[in-house]
């Protein structure tokens, strides 16, 4: 009988109390949609780590190598193999001596992994598809594939050769066989287990190895394909030390090793696993624990132990506002329904009944706002995911795996931790409704005592001085009397302004960096689109002695020219070389102590301020050269230009800016004699000031450590100098040019393109780039890769596409920032509701005092000041505490940006800052008009009439 009173209790309070019923449900539903928010989110992000896996690693569970054909039977038969594939390497043939020292010795002869077992759509997955470059895949006898660093080169001295530089239907004939070591047959992969370190013991010489069973075979080159770089099971192409060309499957010849690759489920744990990887496919096994670690199998790993714990603070954040704002609701009910519930006392109401008449309010509550917080929660990720795919395609390097992916332990652990807040909410003001005495509660007695103070004023007539009168003094009376609700007003405030102007900083932050203010992502953008760096022919040569460094570098830069749409299109060679420089040419404050020893980027610094070290040597085209000159200040005739910036970087992190040179002056570029063991000297000072060059003298066993360092007064060694008269000092280059110089490297000289031609004899080449602007920077970088494949280069090069790896890193900043936004935005909102909640409830359970002080005469204006008086000290403290933490915590993020994003500058958010203010006031506004409006507190009538049940 009294649980079916107590309910119908409960629910009619409910439906008469609908602004607070609403304001409950929507804080709920609020907080369940944010902790749901946190967990898909994860949860997604989790899939899409694993779904980016499978893209760029292959859905394979076990990887093994098995010597000849490979045993599959086992591994058909098992119900927990999901699919197979294989492919077979069919032998290998010997490198020619000019080709060992950019290929290796072997090139080895695989078929392409095909389909052995299962689904076949699920074992093409297995194992990534090889990235062509250029062409295609064999499909026919005779064809194969080769990697893209054998394109253009002429293969010939050894079992590999061809007439002409590899190209797309260039023939190619290879001496197959069977490579033996100590008389076992071995592959491109038998030595993977083993030491790559030439000291180690186990260190396996490929080179000894033997040919047999040796069959010659022609080929026609189809296609070149990209050499990967993962690991075993990962890249396709894996080898020791091997090339590798590919040739379709089914070809004639029995294999001398078998590439397996196998999808498996079923296993509670590694250990499990292994053990069975091991019992079907051999000791030779590999298991990919990057993709079993998503999967739950393999431990938890780092990452993903990381997103959960954040995840799990970012739940008790919102719990610990959530339960703020719910917990309030309930106080203020239990509060304003006083009387009911001791009326409820005196009929016969147990205190374990009225407990579970405020438990029952909240699972009321509960069973409305859960559902609509986990069904909010979910779309609002969904519509967040859409709108930030190219955000997280660029965060995750692969596109489109990043999708909405709902995980039902974590709605389920949603939904248990948001039950948790509703009952941690509810016990206090539950414990405190039982608690009522029915006599106390009838009586309502609960006046307001007059302290000594307050009545000798209002003896003396003071009491109503200053500038709120008798109203500001009610005010704080009320102030003081409500302390509690006052402190939670306050910190509800706090936080919204605290979460409003901390949001604000992250977007100023994000735009300084995205906009370059600070030399941040597009700063690089408006530098170059595109960077192409070529690495030259080898060796230690100077550029007198390189004579095709400069045609091939030039045939760089013409093919660059030649992309389409370039515009702005600027290049530079760089060389190294010694140098010495006069006294009083450094600045003696730079010298780090230590002595001679100590030096300043790649010079070492005597006492009177002459140095002696190496020397980067930067000569540009002539229009670059030509604005360099005007950043100068000097005339273009002039021989070089001295850039005197120099950035050190600290232990701590930190770094350092200096200007190291203190005059312009000469300096002397010096090429020393070679060591007995052809070494190129360098240059050093020893302790008296005098320029030395320091030899080292290799240990036995190519130790470099232990190598024997020892010095030669300069003087005393056979040298060639060259004299280099500095026009001026620069302290950066000129906008637009600035990528060509990083302020690490110190010295570095820009010599004319017209001077450089006599320093040729003393200067070794390093590298030579191009940049250039293009609207298009991914297709101008594939064209430009390709046009680069057409020129015949003996060295290395490299297209670094900057605008588009901007955009990536921008994309991700920006989606990152998003996500912090709309976290922020939520709870603020969870925190203005808190306020509007316990300020307008609490103006509403003095609807009785507002009566009766409107009764004793207190006018409208009088009312209104005493209202505004109230209002305006919890906005004042809630200002002043949310923005003092506020900018708390956005100094330490600007400290911690800094770390990686140097020159960015602290700023206060002064948007931000005064959208807060005003959000403040619109809000305590909002809550005080609401209240008083539904209060209808004209007379004590009225205001009697509104305690009946």
């Amino acid at each position: 009988m009294m649980a079916g009173i107590l309910s119908r209790f409960t629910l009619r309070s409910l439906r008469r109390n609908r602004t607070r019923t609403i304001v409950s449900i929507v804080g709920i539903v609020l907080s369940c949609a944010l902790i749901t928010a946190v967990f898909t989110t994860v949860s997604s992000l989790e899939k899409a780590m694993e779904r980016a896996t499978v893209l760029t690693e292959g859905s394979w569970t076990a990887f093994a190598l098995q010597e000849g054909e490979a045993d599959l039977d086992p591994l058909r038969a098992d119900e927990r193999v999901g699919a197979i594939s294989v492919a077979r390497e069919l032998g290998e043939a010997k490198l020619g001596e000019m080709q060992e020292a950019h290929l290796g010795s072997w090139l080895a002869l695989r078929e392409l992994p095909v389909a052995a077992g299962g689904a076949n759509e699920e074992a093409q997955r297995l194992s990534v598809p090889l990235k062509l470059s250029e062409g295609r895949l064999p499909t026919a006898e005779g064809e194969l594939v080769l990697s893209s660093s054998m394109r253009g080169l002429k293969p010939e001295g050894g079992g590999v050769r061809a007439d002409e530089p590899l190209a797309l239907g260039s023939r190619l004939e290879l001496d197959l066989g069977r490579r033996t070591r100590d008389g076992r047959v071995v592959s491109s992969l038998s030595d993977t287990i083993l030491a790559r370190d030439h000291d180690d013991p186990e260190f396996v010489s490929v080179e000894d190895d033997q040919l047999s069973q040796v069959l010659t075979r022609s080929y026609t080159v189809v296609g070149f394909y990209e050499t990967g770089y993962g690991g075993l099971g990962t890249d396709v192409g894996a080898s020791y030390d091997d090339q590798v060309a590919f040739v379709s499957p089914g070809g004639p010849g029995s294999p001398t090793a078998s590439l397996v690759w196998a999808s498996a489920s079923g296993f509670s744990n590694i250990d499990e696993l292994e053990s069975w990887a091991k019992g079907a496919l051999g000791n030779d096994v590999y298991l990919h624990n990057n993709l079993l670690r998503y999967q739950g199998v393999y431990g938890t790993g780092v990452v993903w132990k990381a997103l959960w714990e954040f995840a799990a603070t970012l739940a008790c954040v919102i719990a610990v506002a959530s339960v703020s704002l719910i917990y309030n609701a309930f106080a203020i009910s239990v509060a304003e329904r006083t009387r009911q519930f001791g009326l409820l006392s005196s009929m016969g109401a147990s205190r374990r009944q009225l407990r579970r008449a405020v438990f029952g309010e909240a699972l009321a509550l509960g069973l409305v706002g859960i559902p609509l917080g986990v069904l909010v929660g979910i779309a609002g990720v969904a519509v967040t995911l859409r709108f930030t795919q190219e955000g997280f395609d660029a965060l995750l390097n692969a596109k489109g795996v990043m999708g909405l992916h709902v995980s039902a332990p974590a709605i389920l652990a949603t939904i248990a931790f948001s039950l948790l807040v509703l009952v941690v909410s509810a016990w206090l003001p539950a414990l405190r409704a039982s608690h009522v005495s029915a006599i106390d509660a009838i009586r309502q007695t609960q006046d307001v005592h007059v302290s000594r103070g307050l009545a000798r004023r209002l003896r003396e007539g003071r009491a109503g001085k200053g500038p709120f009168g008798m109203p500001g003094i009610l005010a704080r009376r009320n102030l003081t009397r409500s302390s509690s609700k006052g402190r939670v007003i306050v910190a509800s405030l706090a936080v919204s302004v605290a979460l409003m102007v901390t949001g604000g900083y992250l977007a100023q932050s994000l735009s300084v960096i995205v906009s370059g203010g600070a030399g941040g992502v597009d700063a690089a953008v408006g530098e170059a689109d595109l960077i192409v760096s070529y690495y030259g022919q080898g060796g230690s040569g100077t550029l007198a002695e390189m004579d095709g460094y400069l045609r091939e570098s030039q045939l760089v830069f013409d093919a660059a020219r030649g992309v389409e749409g370039a515009s702005d299109v600027r290049s530079y060679r760089s060389f190294s070389t010694g140098i010495l420089l006069p006294p009083n040419s450094l600045r003696t404050d730079l010298r780090p102590e230590g002595g001679a020893d100590d030096g300043v980027g790649g010079l070492q610094v005597a006492a009177d301020g002459s140095g002696a070290g190496w020397a980067n040597v930067v000569v540009p085209d002539s229009e670059s050269w030509r604005l360099i000159c005007e950043a100068a200040g000097v005339d273009e005739s002039s021989e070089s230009i001295a850039l005197n910036r120099f950035t050190s970087y600290n232990e701590d992190g930190s770094s350092t800016v200096s200007s190291p040179l203190a005059t312009k002056g000469e300096a002397v570029l010096v090429l020393a004699e070679r060591s007995e063991q052809n070494l190129r000297p360098s240059l050093s000072l020893d302790r008296d000031g005098k320029p030395v060059a320091v030899y080292y003298r290799p240990a036995q066993g190519g130790d470099e450590a232990k190598a024997d360092r020892h010095t030669v007064p300069l003087d005393e060694v056979s040298q060639q100098q060259e004299p280099l008269r500095v026009a001026a000092l620069l302290d950066e280059m000129p906008e637009g040019l600035r990528w060509m110089h990083d302020s690490s490297s110190f010295p570095t000289y820009i010599v004319s393109p017209s001077a450089y031609e006599r320093i040729a004899g003393v200067i070794f080449p390093s590298a030579a780039r191009v940049g250039l602007n293009v609207a298009d920077s991914g297709q101008a970088a594939k064209n430009l890769d390709e046009a680069m494949r057409s020129v015949s280069l003996s060295g290395d090069y490299h297209v670094v596409d900057i605008a588009g790896n901007a955009r990536s890193t921008r994309l991700a900043l920006e989606t990152m920032t998003l996500f912090c936004l709309l976290f922020s935005l939520i709870l603020v909102l969870i925190a203005i509701a808190n306020v509007f909640n316990t300020l307008s409830n609490s103006m509403l359970l003095r609807t009785r005092e507002f009566a009766m002080l409107r009764s004793v005469g207190m006018g409208p204006s009088a009312f209104r000041r005493m209202v505004v008086c109230e209002c305006a000290s919890y906005a004042l403290r809630g200002l002043t505490w949310g923005l003092a933490l506020a900018l708390t915590v956005s100094y330490f993020l600007y400290r911690a940006t800094e770390l990686v994003q140097r020159g960015i500058g602290f700023s206060l958010p002064w948007a931000a800052m005064g959208a807060a203010c005003l959000a403040s006031a619109a809000v305590l506004g909002t809550s005080v008009a609401f209240a008083l409006h539904k209060g209808h507190a004209s007379n004590v009538v009225e205001a009697l009439r509104t305690d009946a049940i």
